[in-house]
């Protein structure tokens, strides 16, 4: 009985996929996080225009300037874009890390199919090999069939 085909790098095509799994998971885990920080930050973009829309709307609604309440809506403006500053720079870090992670997903997919390649050219090889092994094996059966029937003529 012939024997089936077998790839020797087998095994490192497996370590590959589950490399290649990993980072796809780690990806995954990075947008997710990325999400959470720009909600975040549409959450304080939200809160800073609803501040400045009540603070509007009170001065408008009362025709007099309460000092006090201004220097208090002032401070809390003033507090609201440090943290939208601060959460930018948190979005672009998140940014770079799910780049980072996209990079290494494609760089293991990369390492996964080449050796994917091999293993094709390898089994191709090994078919066309065993083609003509048969193809050999057939013409012998047929020349020797050929043979004895020339020598009962």
């Amino acid at each position: 009985m012939a024997k089936s085909f077998s790839f020797s790098l087998e095994k490192i095509i497996d370590v590959r996929k589950n490399i290649e799994n990993k980072k796809a998971v780690e990806l995954n885990k990075s947008k997710i996080v990325l999400k959470k920080k720009q909600n975040e930050l549409d959450k304080l973009k939200g809160e800073k225009e609803k501040a400045i829309h009540n603070t509007l709307f009170n001065n408008e609604k009362t025709d007099k300037l309460n000092i006090n309440k201004l220097k208090i809506n002032n401070d809390y403006l003033s507090q609201l874009n440090k943290n939208i500053e601060s959460q930018k720079k948190n979005v672009n870090t998140s940014n770079k890390f799910v780049q980072e992670n996209r990079n290494k997903l494609l760089f293991a997919s990369k390492e996964k199919k080449v050796l994917e390649k091999l293993k094709e050219k390898a089994q191709l090889n090994y078919k066309k090999i065993k083609n003509m092994q048969e193809n050999k094996a057939e013409n012998e059966i047929t020349i020797q069939m050929s043979g004895q029937k020339s020598h009962k003529i």
